[in-house]
């Protein structure tokens, strides 16, 4: 209880300095303007056909959907995410091509996507597809073969949507942070009115949102 009564007695600290109401509200308000901003963006985007995608080729924003009739049955690239050895996820990468397999494309996917597709190749479950076109970092695009059918500059990610969603909580949860401290500076006027019940749920809710926003932000920036 004493490490929640101190966090209430003191604002947080900027290098051993207590941090400005001012500079709190701007940085996590900025941040969350930002998560949330970025997230909704995930599902703003010129809409493409997978067939007309085939046929022109991809741009980065667009959203693709349709059904992809070969593609692999298992992942062709793996990439492990960590932070000081801390794990943060996998991200799994495939190649679908078009009916005459003239033209492939890079997506990331979960790790059953492969399932979709037979011995073969084929989509015998006629498993369709929607994802934002994003930019390929060097490090995936260095492990895909180049050719005369594969852009490997760019890919389709069919985890945007999810990774939207993330982005938005992200934000949400900043806003938390920017509530809850806003009341913690007014704690003088309303001390006497406040439960130690109500300081406690502020306090906690406060760290938890600080600390589960800041690994998302972190899990998602691994993935842009």
């Amino acid at each position: 209880m004493s490490g929640i009564g101190n966090f209430y007695d003191e604002s947080p600290s900027l290098g051993g300095k207590k941090a400005s109401p001012a500079l709190v509200f701007a940085v996590f308000g900025l941040i969350a303007l930002f998560c949330i901003g970025y997230g909704i963006t995930g599902f703003i985007g010129e809409k493409v056909t997978l067939d007309e995608a085939f046929s022109s080729g991809l741009d980065a924003g667009e959203i693709v959907s349709g059904v992809p009739p070969i593609g692999s049955n298992q992942y062709n690239l793996k990439v492990k995410n960590s932070v000081n050895m801390i794990p943060m996820g996998d991200d799994y990468y495939f190649l679908i091509c078009s009916e005459n397999e003239d033209k492939a494309f890079i997506v990331r996917a979960e790790k059953e996507f492969g399932d979709n597709f037979d011995g073969e190749y084929k989509n015998f479950r006629n498993k369709a597809i929607k994802g934002k076109v994003k930019r390929t970092s060097s490090k995936v695009e260095s492990n895909f073969t180049y050719d005369r059918m594969l852009d490997s500059s760019v890919f389709i990610d069919l985890t945007s949507t999810r990774l939207s969603i993330m982005w938005i909580i992200a934000g949400i949860l900043n806003l938390v942070i920017v509530v809850c401290f806003a009341i913690q500076t007014k704690k003088n006027k309303y001390d006497e009115y406040m439960s130690t019940g109500t300081k406690v749920g502020l306090g906690s809710a406060m760290l938890i949102s600080m600390l589960v926003a800041g690994c998302l932000i972190i899990y998602l920036i691994m993935r842009f």
